[in-house]
This record gives structure tokens, sequence and C-alpha cells, in this order.
């Protein structure tokens, strides 16, 4: 007996040792995340065309102009093409900064560290009360160069993804709950997360159809919180379209076309995922995708190990005991979410990359698993765990040196549009010196608002982003430039980084606008109609 008590007098203090620790490696992810976005954006956020139209609404919100773009026609234009929640955030934050690129710079920090946070906290659900586990999924999720990068520029996904990821966790603990409040709270998530990214409309659906198949309760029980889900989610993403289409005459500024997935979107997509396995490039696609699926069916295969020890320990999972809930609600949205970017490439906007930033809602779901399944794996190893342990650290150290260059290259010379180039560039410079009533067109609007702060509209293309088709109305937006620009003394901004096939080139601004070049810089040049109207 005395020996018993001995052992576990021991035994207790050395697991709160191990608790501390793991505690300790989650606030050191989070401090890293924290800080690895201020040093990135060392120059700035990070800026790109989707940033500058956020930041734009932002000021204009702060100018009291209402939800509307600063650019991209002669007057500002309804907010339509994007949700309104993270650039209303930019604009009450940039109350306090003075500014939203600023306050963009610091909520995305602190995005990056809430992001890292959650996914401890819903890898701890999953398997608790494994701290170190928690601390697994957070430290993947901040060595990521994908999500670092993610969180350096002004972009709504990282907002999204704790949304997103928030709801999902609370819609799992929800299914073995027979009252409404979790599901109301989760509802209202996920209808946050609509207001920020479209694709929002995915968590909806998953989170219906989750407590309708395993939530707790009779069928008229099941459908009371499903209706409760959907109410608090779906009325103010539905006020926001009915809204849109008073003002617009369309939803979210996006007409259905039908413009099927093709390979080169698929091969993307193997790509992106390859990059987030860390495997080397260079290899066949074909043996990326099979490293992928092979990755895939390990960590399915140790789930069903996490299912059965919560079995033996815990009956608070609802009607479908085993696997948690909120880890099957996320996996559920894996497939859900799978299944809008397939209708969304094929109906709405065939120019969206499944490129990291779009297929950024499965990554932390991806930690999760990997995190729970490792762990399940980690208790029945035995004289195998050194060797694991080996190595997991061996990916993470793999993860912060492929970070690495992202850190180095945003402190030495930003990124996007806050780039050091663009911040010396030459045209810009000049365009600063152009009359204020010159109407300007470019092949970059975004990059003379956020630089200059002047109104831009965009160069004709001859093809259309959206449905990728040729642009029937090329030759009447071009002959509508040729006017405006002779009627109203007029110039053209053209900056030579960002030419390429489907936009107009500078020998198009000479043979179909008959304008000449007024100034010529290393990045860019001006054009003008020299001759009057």
């Amino acid at each position: 007996m005395q020996t018993a008590v001995g052992i576990l007098g021991a035994e207790i203090p050395a697991r709160r040792a191990l608790s501390r620790r793991g505690i300790a490696a989650i606030l050191v992810a989070l401090f890293a995340g924290f800080s690895g976005v201020l040093v990135t954006t060392r120059w700035g956020i990070g800026a790109s065309p989707d940033s500058v139209a956020y930041l734009g609404v932002a000021h204009n919100l702060m100018s009291g102009r209402g939800l509307s773009l600063p650019f991209g026609d002669l007057t500002d234009t309804p907010l339509t093409r994007f949700p309104p929640l993270y650039p209303m955030l930019l604009a009450g934050l940039g109350q306090v900064a003075a500014d939203p690129v600023v306050a963009a710079r610091w909520l995305q920090a602190a995005l990056f560290a809430a992001n890292a946070a959650l996914v401890a906290v819903f890898v701890a659900r999953v398997v608790r009360p494994t701290v170190w586990a928690a601390a697994l999924g957070s430290l993947l999720l901040v060595a990521s160069p994908a999500m670092l990068e993610m969180h350096s520029m002004a972009w709504s996904e990282p907002l999204f993804l704790f949304l997103g990821t928030a709801s999902l966790l609370l819609t799992g603990d929800a299914l073995g709950d027979r009252a409404w409040k979790r599901s109301a709270a989760a509802g209202a998530l996920a209808g946050l997360a609509c207001l920020t990214r479209y694709a929002g409309i995915s968590l909806l659906a998953t989170g219906g159809l989750a407590l309708w198949l395993w939530g707790a309760g009779g069928r008229a029980q099941r459908l009371r919180r499903v209706a409760v889900f959907l109410a608090s989610g779906g009325t103010l993403p539905l006020l926001w379209m009915v809204r849109n289409l008073q003002l617009t005459g369309n939803a979210a500024a996006r007409p259905i076309v039908f413009h099927p997935v093709g390979m080169p979107q698929v091969w993307q997509a193997v790509d992106t995922i390859a990059r987030w396995l860390q495997i080397p490039r260079g290899l066949p696609g074909i043996l990326e995708v099979a490293v992928i699926l092979l990755v895939a069916a390990g960590v399915l295969a140790l789930l069903p190990g996490i299912a059965g020890r919560r079995k033996a320990e815990s009956a608070d999972d609802g009607p479908a005991p085993g696997m948690p809930g909120p880890l099957r609600v996320a996996l559920l949205h894996v497939g859900v979410y799978a299944a809008f970017l397939v209708a969304s490439v094929s109906l709405v906007d065939a120019n969206t990359p499944l490129d990291a930033r779009i297929l950024s809602p499965v990554y932390p779901i991806g930690i999760v698993a990997v995190a729970s399944g490792v762990t399940s794996l980690a208790r029945e190893a035995g004289k195998l765990r050194t060797l694991l342990f080996v190595v997991l650290a061996g990916a993470l150290l793999v993860s912060v040196a492929a970070t690495l260059p992202i850190v180095r290259q945003g402190y030495q010379i930003g990124l996007g549009f806050n780039r050091t180039e663009w911040q010396d560039s030459p045209t810009l410079a000049r365009v600063g010196e152009l009359p204020d009533g010159d109407v300007l067109y470019s092949n970059s609007p975004e990059a003379i608002y956020f630089r200059t702060g002047r109104r831009a509209l965009p160069l004709p293309q001859r093809h259309s982003r959206v449905s990728q088709g040729l642009n029937q109305e090329f030759a009447a937006e071009v002959a509508a430039l040729r006017q405006q620009v002779a009627g109203r003394g007029g110039a053209v901004v053209f900056f030579r980084v960002l030419a390429g096939p489907d936009r107009m080139s500078e020998a198009d601004l000479h043979d179909l606008l008959g304008l000449e070049r007024i100034f010529e810089g290393a990045d860019g040049s001006i054009y003008a109609d020299t001759e009057g109207s």
C-alpha cells in the first residue's frame, strides 16, 4: 500500500510537470505566430488586389462613405463582390490605429495567435486530456509557410479560419446537447464566417447536415435544432444578399456560367497539398498523389483508435459514440467544402485558384486529424515513441526551414504592394505629379490607389477572368477608353511586372488607342493622347 501511494505521489507531480511544459509549448507557439507576422510585415501588411479592396472599403467607412469601393470606377461603387465583415472590422480597428493598413497588420498577427490557440483547443477537445497533442497542433500551424504567408497579407481568410473552425468545434459539441443554445451559437459563428467569405455557406451546410444526421434526440428535436442553427447563421448573410440585389441586381457580383473544373485546377490542388506536406518539388505528379493518399490513409487508419479510446472512457458524444463530435463534423466539412469549390469553380468563377489560400479551411482540420492520429499512435507505440518524437521534431524543423525564407523576404523587401520596389516605383512617383482632374486607367488600379490614394479604372481585358472566355465587350470598352482619355485629358499607367497574355499590352496602347508614351520608368510607362481631341 505504501509503495502504491509512493508511486502515485511521484506520478502526479510528474504529470503536472508534463502538463506545464505542454502549456508552455502552446504559449511559445502563440508568441511565435504573433511575432512572426509582425517581423514578416516590417514594411507594412502584405497587400494584393483583394487586400486593397478590403482596405479601400475600410477607408471609405471611416470617411463616412459607406460600404463602397474607392477605385475601379469614376465614382464609389457599392461593395458586393466581397462580404462586409472583414473591412468593417478593419474600419473599427482603424479608428483606434488611425489607419486601416496599420490595423490590418496587428489584426492578422493577433489572428495567427488566435488560430493557433483554437487549433490547440480543438485537438485537446478531441484527444483530451493530452496537452502535448494540443501543443503539437498549435506548433504545426505556426510552423506552416502557407499559414504564415496568409496571415501576413491583408486577406479575410485568417478571420474566416477562426470563425469557421470555432463554428465546427461548437457544432461538434452541440451534437450531444438536446438544448438549442449551442446550435444557435454555432450557427451564429457560421453566419459571421459567411459575412467574411461567401464560402461560409459550406459551414451552414455542414452544420445543418451534421445536426440532422448525428444530433441527439428524436427527429423532431433534431429538426428543431437544425432550424435554429440555420436561422441564427443564415439571417444576416441573407439580408446582405437582399441588399446587394436591391443595389446591383446581383447577390454577389458573380453571374452563373457553366465552366467545369479542369485537370489544371486538379493538379494545382495536388501541388498545394504537396507543399503543405513538404513533399520535395520536382517529383512527378503521380508520385505526389501517391504520397498524399498514403499520408491520408495513414491518418484515417489511426482515427478509429481515438474513437475506441473515447468510447471506453466516455459516453458523452451523443447517439453515435466513438469518434469525437468536433472531429466528425470537421471531417464532414472537408467533403462539403470540396463540393462547394467544385460548384463555385464550375458555375461561378473559373478564375478561382485552388491554392493554399483557397484551400486554407482544410489545413487546420488536417492538423487536428494528424495531431489526434499521432497521439493515438504514441499511446500504443511503446519503445517506438522515441522514434516517433524524432520524426515529429524533424517534420517541424523542415516546416520552420521552409518558413524562414518568407520571413526573410518580408523583413528585407516587404510583401505585395508594400514591397520596396512598389514603394520606390518611379512610375508611381510620376503618377503623383499628374493633374488631379486626369482620368487614370491602369493594369493595376489597386496599386495606384494603395500607393498614391488616387482613383484609377481598369484596362479592358481580352478574356473574362470569371468565365475564362473571350470578352465580347472588349472592342466597345477600348472605344470608350479612347474617348474618355482623349476627352478628359486622362492617362494610362502601365506596369510591366503585371503584363500578361490576357491583358492589354503596351503595343495595344499605341495601336488600338493611338496613345503616346509621355513617361518611361524602370517598372512601367505612362501613356496619353498628345494630340488632344
